[in-house]
């Protein structure tokens, strides 16, 4: 329940945290403090700090730091190098389907719509798949399809995709539009 001044340091905190520095910070905390960069520029933990190669070291978390992610492209590649291996054989290999990690960046607005929006939604989704599963409604029927589609629509579908639009464009999700292609 914040307004003014809170809420807009706090969206701005957050937008912090899904660029690059604040993702960093995150995961490893403060540089030249708790990691450093090896040879080859990748952000690597202290010897004192934990790790997956230090299970007795420090924790973040016990420095006072509340988030502390450890899900980091590049730590992940580091620590664990088949995760790159799999990401290569799996993801590139055409064979599989598979999405990337979006970053949606919501002003005030959106966020207070989205809440409202996103609950009708999603109540309006589960009845009718609901009702689809026991059969009171078939999926294969134009008329039962639309009818979904319709109600969806106005409990705020489109708006919720507009929101959501906005949201991307504003986030850091370049490599998912160079992949893609994606056009404005």
């Amino acid at each position: 329940h914040m307004e003014g001044e809170r809420m807009e340091r706090l969206g701005e905190v957050i937008s912090w945290f899904c660029e690059e520095e604040g993702y960093t910070f995150a995961a490893f905390g403060i540089e030249g403090e708790h990691w450093n960069r090896n040879a080859d520029g990748v952000p690597v933990h202290a010897d004192h700090m934990r790790s997956p190669t230090n299970a007795t070291g420090v924790r973040l978390g016990d420095l006072g730091f509340f988030f502390g992610i450890s899900s980091h492209k590049e730590r992940n590649y580091y620590y664990y190098p088949m995760v790159k291996e799999l990401e290569e054989a799996v993801a590139d290999s055409g064979k599989y389907l598979w999405h990337p990690q979006l970053s949606l960046l919501f002003n005030d607005e959106e966020t207070r719509t989205m809440a409202d929006v996103q609950t009708a939604i999603r109540d309006t989704a589960g009845e009718y798949c609901a009702r689809f599963v026991v059969g009171q409604l078939d999926p294969n029927n134009d008329a039962h399809w639309e009818e979904y589609l319709n109600t969806l629509n106005r409990m705020g579908n489109v708006q919720f995709e507009e929101i959501r639009t906005e949201a991307f464009w504003r986030g850091t999700n370049q490599h998912i539009i160079d992949a893609y292609n994606i056009t404005r």
